[in-house]
């Protein structure tokens, strides 16, 4: 026959190994919780990375296409070049704002020309990364 005291000891080890269980589990979901935050943090600042290379690449971009359009007709004064997400190869367009600024030197004649690039991706969200760049060009 089973003595009561064994009865009582087992259930009292029985009801320390539950507590004990219980607090690891609790543990261990607030490691996982702090790892998930990390890893969602982690993730929005590569997004961001890309999304700030991806502009500095837009301005590049409307720079060249600047220039290529000056060539082909000096009386050019800029553009808003809206790009699909479709031509970019990704979820997101883009905005690229060009404005040519023309002021006359001290010579007769000459010109300067100041290209303002506005890049803006993505475009489509309430807070799109932007980058303003100005280029200074002789006139041809």
């Amino acid at each position: 026959m089973i003595r009561p005291a064994r009865i009582k000891h087992a259930r009292s080890r029985r009801g320390a190994i539950l507590v004990i269980t219980m607090v690891v589990l609790l543990l261990l979901s607030m490691l996982s919780a702090a790892l998930l935050r990390l890893v969602l943090a982690e993730r929005g600042r590569v997004r961001q990375e890309q999304f700030s290379r991806q502009v500095d690449l837009l301005v590049g971009a409307g720079r060249g296409r600047a220039l290529a359009r000056l060539k082909a007709d000096p009386a050019w004064q800029g553009e808003t070049w809206k790009i699909a997400a479709a031509e970019l190869g990704g979820t997101h367009a883009a905005e690229v704002t060009i404005a040519v600024k023309k002021s006359e030197q001290t010579n007769p004649g000459d010109t300067a020309i100041a290209l303002e690039v506005k890049a803006a991706y993505p475009s489509d969200v309430q807070r799109p990364v932007q980058r303003t760049r100005v280029f200074s060009l002789a006139a041809p």
